[in-house]
């Protein structure tokens, strides 16, 4: 006659999953979609790439800037578009000011990619109501020279307040800065807060300066990269 088990003995039994909790394997139309997928997004990031490398070709072959930054081209800048030149510390910088020089001083800095022009129907608008408004191209960017030095935040805050102080502009001013131009109003404030009595922030990207990777610095790895 056996022994009944206590009623509170460990039960050593294991238990072996049945034929419906077993995993089952992926099915060969799981495969293939996985598969399909993986190859579409393949051929869809060789086709960026190849765009990339085309564009870049592109701008090696074909010289989109058709003038050359000397004093002949700014005398005809001058002439068509109204806008003047100063030289600064590191070249000459392309600005416009326009409205009664009593009026308060509105700086329009423009972002990263596109120059001062960008700021067109802000400029006219701003105008129109009586301010005194200043737009400028950066180092780099537009008919500003383009200095074969570092662009860096110290550059950007030196070059704003040269033309200022060309233009004799000694009270606190209202800055706007668009995208990038963010960096540029916050850095100069920062360095020169007795002179700035506002930002106005439009869109801004405010970033925190960081190294370049040593493989964004070859040529031309970082042109194909940063095309």
């Amino acid at each position: 006659m056996s022994e009944a088990a206590p009623p509170n003995a460990p039960n050593n039994t294991v238990e072996t999953p049945s034929a419906s909790q077993k995993p089952k394997p992926k099915s060969k139309t799981q495969w293939k979609t996985i598969y399909k997928t993986a190859r579409i997004l393949a051929i869809i990031w060789l086709f960026k790439l190849g765009a990339t490398a085309g564009l870049y070709g592109i701008t090696r072959l074909v010289d989109v800037e058709k003038h050359t930054l000397d004093d002949s081209t700014r005398d005809s800048i001058r002439i068509a578009s109204g806008g003047s030149f100063v030289r600064l510390r590191d070249g000459f910088t392309h600005y416009e000011i326009a409205g009664p020089e009593s009026a308060p001083l509105v700086v329009l800095a423009a972002g990263a990619s596109v120059p001062g022009y960008i700021w067109e129907p802000t400029f006219d608008s701003l105008r129109a109501e009586g301010f005194r408004v200043l737009r400028y191209d950066y180092y780099g960017r537009g008919w500003s020279d383009r200095p074969r030095i570092p662009l860096t935040q110290e550059v950007y805050v030196h070059q704003l307040a040269g033309l200022l102080d060309s233009l004799g502009v000694s009270e606190p001013i209202t800055l706007a800065g668009l995208s990038y131009g963010g960096t540029v109003i916050t850095s100069f404030a920062f360095m020169h807060p007795n002179m700035v009595a506002a930002l106005v922030y439009v869109d801004p990207a405010i970033r925190t300066p960081r190294s370049v990777p040593w493989y964004i610095r070859l040529q031309p790895i970082g042109d194909l990269l940063l095309q």
